[in-house]
């Protein structure tokens, strides 16, 4: 047999691969998405459960189970605590003592009968880690949270495990937890806590919490069409090795080819870039993320051990900003965050750093500032947001908390700052607060 042949035997049998994988493809395209999903159950009822009250704090709630086989529960609500709560947590690790591992799911659905007047439940997905958890302190496990509308749960409420959870700020600043372990976890959870909402009023509140499904794809979408359009790559550029190793006198399909190649790499190395880039910018607001800010606070860190130069750093926070989500929309709660960084973007000087935080949070970065000027650029903002934002007739304020760099940690430096940020929201929202009390 000669060469011609042998080609055009496998070209033959190359077709019927391709009408093959076109059948395979076409399946896959069309496929219902639900197909690629999975799902865990768990009943509260077959998990060992504990309620818990307020005690810890101060406060002097009363919980108590009203049918303990069914898991529901009582609180009444005191008065007298600032922070008022009650909750069940529910263990639901296994003999072994591991937990459970939700980290593939993307979504939470919650089914639960509420009695009460409150508007909002907090879920607490709370998970052990080796680098904060301590097995003689339960608290030291991340209290992942998320609140949720009381109404809707008995009808089954979800939530985007992605988008909706955030750590406990309160968890972060205790356990003085670095920046690289702020972030939600789902890999071993070992508790289920629903609490009582931050908007919790004083009286009678009576919960059931009747069951909690997780759900997640098995595989992605994304990773099934791109093992797809991989798929066809390799056999399209098998099918172009084997002509190319063919058909020697070709030459100039062969520089074509790799001119291809080249402008696929190019193509590969920009969009390497432009996904680096928005890895580092908050997606609402166009402001810099977490990580956007990184090297600038590291910088001044150094600039302050190395050559003694000042380094200020200000927490900012929308006032009231979740009562606006719950009676206008994320739409408007978007819009007004937007708006919020637009203004203070306009205002801070061309050597600070403006980033979103989380949520309605920003910060400040101030390299060569004191702590003074720092309260004094705190204090132009605040202004400068009171006077420019507004909806329905109706200010939008913020309450600014403002620290200066006294040692090489700054877990420290944002302990100072969020602390500053507290006592400006005690006394009243809508001001500046600098550490140790400095107005």
């Amino acid at each position: 047999m000669n060469i011609d042949a042998k080609s055009v035997k496998f070209i033959s049998r190359l077709e019927v691969l391709f009408v093959v994988m076109a059948l395979v493809s076409v399946a896959v395209l069309l496929m219902p998405k639900d197909y690629l999903r999975t799902s865990f159950t768990i009943d509260p009822t077959e998990y060992p459960a504990i309620l818990v009250d307020d005690a810890y704090s101060g406060g002097s709630s009363d919980v108590f189970w009203v049918d303990k086989d069914a898991q529901r529960w009582r609180c009444e609500m005191d008065e007298v605590s600032s922070s008022p709560y009650c909750s069940i947590q529910i263990d639901v690790t296994d003999a072994s003592n591991q937990g459970i591992d939700l980290s593939q799911f993307d979504t939470m659905t919650v089914w639960a009968d509420y009695e009460g007047s409150a508007t909002h439940l907090r879920i607490y997905l709370r998970n052990r880690h080796p680098n904060y958890y301590d097995p003689n302190n339960s608290i030291t496990t991340k209290y992942n949270a998320v609140e949720v509308m009381a109404d809707d749960l008995s009808s089954g409420l979800s939530v985007d495990m992605k988008q909706d959870f955030s750590v406990a700020s309160w968890w972060l600043v205790a356990g003085g937890i670095p920046l690289v372990f702020s972030r939600p976890e789902f890999n071993e959870v070992s508790i289920v806590e629903v609490q009582t909402g931050s908007s919790v009023e004083s009286g009678m509140h009576e919960i059931q919490l009747e069951k909690i499904t997780w759900s997640g794809y098995v595989v992605e979408p994304t990773v099934l069409y791109q093992g797809v359009i991989t798929t066809w790559t390799l056999l399209i550029v098998g099918m172009l090795i084997y002509r190319l190793l063919s058909m020697r006198s070709e030459l100039g399909r062969q520089k074509k080819h790799q001119q291809e190649l080249l402008a696929i790499n190019r193509s590969l190395n920009l969009k390497s870039r432009r996904y680096e880039d928005m890895a580092k910018t908050d997606g609402l607001t166009g402001l810099s993320n977490r990580v956007g800010i990184r090297n600038i606070l590291h910088r001044g860190m150094i600039d302050w051990r190395d050559r003694g130069a000042d380094f200020s750093f200000i927490i900012i926070d929308l006032d009231n900003f979740k009562s606006i989500n719950d009676t206008f929309g994320h739409d408007v709660g978007d819009k007004i965050l937007k708006e919020a960084s637009r203004v203070m973007l306009s205002r801070v000087r061309r050597t600070d750093a403006l980033a979103r935080w989380g949520g309605e949070e920003f910060v400040l970065v101030c390299p060569e500032t004191t702590l003074d000027q720092a309260l004094l650029v705190a204090e132009n903002l605040r202004a400068e947001l009171e006077a420019s934002l507004e909806y329905r007739g109706t200010s939008i304020t913020a309450s600014f908390g403002v620290a200066a760099m006294s040692d090489t940690d700054l877990d420290q430096l944002f302990k100072k700052a969020d602390n500053a940020l507290y006592r400006a929201k005690a006394q009243g929202r809508n001001r500046v607060v600098g550490e140790q009390g400095k107005e």
